[in-house]
């Protein structure tokens, strides 16, 4: 974790002093002591609704919990004020390539949501290689290169639910205004969409909280060219591009290398990212996934033209065919929002624009309906299996075997499979299957608690005592690894001891 948190807080104090040193110390308060307060407030509310509300699990899990406050995790608050001032920062720099999209606010949000959304499909794809942290949800996309959907919405979301409020309430509000505060509400909602996890309809079989996201999505796609809502306070002054009021060019290296600062961070975050790539793991196919931030990355630089992050855009996709289909989405939408300018003389465009959110909602719609009839056939086999187990195990492992086909990267079909094997003294399947557990969960204890219980039951206890000490590392607080080591002993000298998979 230190190969992440260390530069990471270095980044983050770069970017204090960038803050300071162009938006001064009012807005420097402002924007990081709420964008604090935002993650700490989010990251205990959702403990709360998954570990109290649904009595489960944090949907994702850190490999070691830095600080924090009450449930909350340091390293995540971190990453959250990273993101959303390099978002901010590099949407800034983009709309100030265009003359009708400086200094209006929906354009702004927008673009910084497409990063986070970008950086999180490079950080993700890397921390699942380094095991920095892990989603205890089944949502990996085989486009995405096995980065969990979760975690991008997640990231989106975080964009979406602090900078609309903020960058409306400091920097769109006027004063006696009080309809900027409403977008307050934002936050609330989206975690109150989270108390329910039934989907609407047959028809719609979408969750509240997928349709928060969803809502969230088009407004993202639409706003920008729907809203000329302008900002009443720049993000940063014209000095920060290096230039004047007026439009001169403010000389000298250390004012650029004090421009240049949120670049240098983010930098530092992508060699990061690559060092982890290449040089510890040397997987080079993970590099598609940092693909999208650097498309967005050159369009913030003016000296590049917008054309030629298209066409690289464009034979990256062809090259790399579905997996780097997703880039292209970059430039595109920056081009989208160049195009509203021809709209005065090309009215039919309008309507073209208009056609994008709707078909997308059509598809978005039909392709719940099919994911609902593959979620219903999994659970089908899944429970058919459950209630065979006892009766006929061999029956039992052939629908489980049938439920982890349909949904591979789903855990529940694994851990009763585990049970079945183990109850059939079948432990060599046993042992697989908690070896494809551990590629989808690489520090879930009890995962690793599994794999002393199966040795256990083979009778190689030294093997076990290693893999209930490794479930310990992971979580001290294990109630079930630390009661199997506390008996060991007794199970070395054959006295009798209950042992059963934490699945079963």
């Amino acid at each position: 974790m230190a190969i992440l948190v260390l530069p990471a807080l270095a980044v983050v104090l770069g970017l204090v002093v960038h803050s300071l040193k162009f938006r001064g110390r009012r807005e420097t308060l402002a924007f990081f002591l709420a964008a604090a307060g935002f993650g700490i407030l989010r990251g205990n509310i959702i403990w709360w609704i998954t570990t109290v509300h649904f009595q489960g699990k944090f949907p994702y899990i850190f490999q070691r919990h830095l600080l924090g406050v009450y449930h909350d995790s340091f390293t995540a608050d971190a990453g959250w004020i990273l993101c959303l001032y390099l978002g901010a920062f590099l949407a800034w720099r983009i709309t100030d390539r265009v003359e009708s999209l400086r200094g209006k606010a929906f354009p702004l949000i927008s673009l910084a949501c497409l990063f986070h959304a970008c950086l999180s499909y490079a950080v993700e794809s890397t921390a699942i290689t380094m095991g920095w942290w892990q989603w205890t949800l089944s949502t990996k996309s085989t486009v995405l290169r096995d980065v969990p959907t979760t975690g991008i919405w997640a990231w989106f979301s975080v964009g979406f639910d602090f900078l609309v409020p903020y960058v409306l309430i400091r920097h769109v509000r006027k004063p006696g205004q009080m309809w900027p505060y409403l977008t307050l509400l934002l936050f609330p909602l989206h975690m109150a969409m989270h108390l329910g996890n039934a989907r609407a309809s047959d028809l719609i079989p979408i969750t509240p909280y997928g349709i928060y996201h969803w809502l969230m999505l088009l407004a993202v796609l639409v706003l920008p060219f729907a809203s000329d809502l302008r900002l009443r306070r720049p993000w940063l002054p014209d000095r920060a591009l290096g230039r004047t009021g007026s439009g001169a060019r403010v000389p000298g290296v250390g004012a650029a290398l004090w421009r240049s600062i949120p670049f240098l961070g983010l930098a530092v975050v992508v060699g990061v990212l690559l060092f982890c790539d290449l040089g510890l793991h040397g997987e080079p196919g993970l590099l598609i996934a940092k693909v999208p931030l650097a498309l967005l990355t050159l369009l913030a630089v003016p000296v590049v033209p917008a054309w030629a992050v298209l066409v690289a855009a464009g034979v990256l996709a062809g090259i790399g065919g579905r997996y780097l289909l997703v880039p292209l989405l970059v430039p595109g939408f920056y081009l989208a929002l160049r195009g509203r300018e021809l709209w005065p003389r090309r009215p039919w465009l309008r309507w073209a624009y208009l056609l994008v959110p709707v078909a997308l909602t059509v598809w978005h719609v039909g392709w719940s309906q099919a994911k609902n009839k593959i979620d219903m056939h999994y659970w089908d086999l899944v429970n058919r299996g459950t209630a065979l187990a006892k009766a006929d195990p061999k029956g039992a492992a052939d629908e489980l075997q049938q439920a982890v086909a349909v949904k591979p990267y789903s855990i529940p079909a694994y851990e009763k499979l585990v049970v079945v094997y183990a109850q059939m003294q079948d432990y060599d399947d046993a042992l697989g299957v908690l070896r494809k557990m551990l590629k989808l969960r690489p520090i879930s204890e009890e995962v690793h608690a599994n794999f002393g219980t199966v040795y256990v039951m083979m009778g190689n206890y030294d093997e076990a005592e290693r893999w209930f000490k490794k479930a310990l590392e992971i979580n001290p607080d294990h109630a079930y690894s630390r009661q199997m080591l506390a008996n060991m002993d007794r199970l070395r000298r054959g006295e009798a001891w209950k042992v059963a998979p934490e699945g079963g």
